[in-house]
This record gives structure tokens, sequence and C-alpha cells, in this order.
């Protein structure tokens, strides 16, 4: 019948979310529910404040780079593969759930985030005694220097940033075990 609207039934995983109205699904090929959990909410923060890291050294320390010697190497090399690992896992959890079980339930994740947070903490400690050593005098000593300000917020990004990803390792290693949130740690997964 012509003028006669027909329920539609578009609840499922992959048919997206409500729009305003909520008559009308739309972006339903985002995986939503791993936007919503926790390490989906993990992975975006590092994806955000990895950039962010990554764009203050490029803009404020490469004309610098010398003066801060090979830790500015190091942390511009671990922020960008940082964000490089990142910027691909959150788009293939984004686009498949499928991956985003295979991987989390591998170690991969878990020793993915271990590394990334040993590289980014070991290189922004190092970059903050750099920017603090070098930097910091000429800061004194010369007006309008905001390289020391913006290397300076960098490198505490960086240290930011290595303590997401420390958290997102504990979350995977617990994802990997099996950890269930308030589950006893010594009862079974499974009973028989």
């Amino acid at each position: 019948m012509p003028g006669r609207m027909v329920a539609v039934n578009l609840s499922g995983p992959d048919q997206g979310v409500n729009c305003c109205c909520g008559c009308v699904r739309c972006c339903g090929c985002i995986n939503w529910s791993y936007v919503t959990s926790s390490a989906g909410i993990a992975k975006i923060v590092e994806f955000i404040v990895g950039s962010m890291c990554q764009s203050l050294a490029i803009k404020f320390g490469l004309s610098h780079a010398a003066d801060m010697g090979s830790a500015f190497d190091a942390y511009l090399s671990a922020c960008s593969a940082a964000l490089l690992g990142s910027g691909c896992l959150l788009l293939c959890f984004l686009l498949s759930e499928k991956s985003v079980k295979a991987v989390r339930s591998s170690l991969f994740e878990t020793l993915y985030n271990g590394m990334c947070a040993f590289l980014v903490l070991s290189s922004s400690s190092s970059l903050l005694a750099a920017v603090n050593f070098f930097l910091w005098p000429r800061y004194l000593i010369t007006p309008f220097y905001i390289v020391y300000p913006a290397m300076f917020g960098a490198s505490c990004l960086g240290l930011l940033l290595g303590g997401v990803y420390v958290l997102d390792c504990y979350m995977s290693y617990r994802h990997y075990k099996g950890y269930t949130p308030g589950r006893r740690h010594n009862a079974p997964i499974f009973s028989i």
C-alpha cells in the first residue's frame, strides 16, 4: 500500500546506531561495541595522545633536535611506532568484530602494549631530562623561546601515553587470561 510505513527490524551488531530521530540507522560498518568498551576507549586515547606527542615533537623539536641529542630521536621514533601500531589496531577493531576476538584472545596485544609502554616511558623520561638540562637555560635567557614549554609538554604527554599503554597492557593481559569483572580470580572459567 502506498503511503503506509512498514516497520523494519534493524537491530543487530552490524546495523549501526540510531539517528537522532530514532528511525534511521547509520554507520553500520563501525563496531560500536568496541568503541564503548574500556579497551576501545584506551585505544582511542592512545591514538589521540600519540598524535599530540608526535605533532609537538615534529613542530617544535625538529629544528632543535641537535640540542636535545639522541633523546629526541628516540622519543620521536617511539611515538611514531606506537602511533602507527595503535592506529592500525584501532582501525581493524573498529571495522571488524572478528579482529577484536582474534587479536584480543591472543598474546599479541599484551606484548605490543607492553613494548609500547616500555619504549614510550623510557624515551619520554630521557627526553624530559634532556629538555630540562639543555633547553631550560635557553628558556631563561631567550625571550619568547617556546621550544622549552612545547617539548616539556611533549615529554609529559609521553609519560601519560606510556601510562595508558601500561593500563591497556594490563587489561589485555586480563582478557587473554580470561578474567572477567566480578569473578574471583581463582574460580574456574568454565564449570563442568
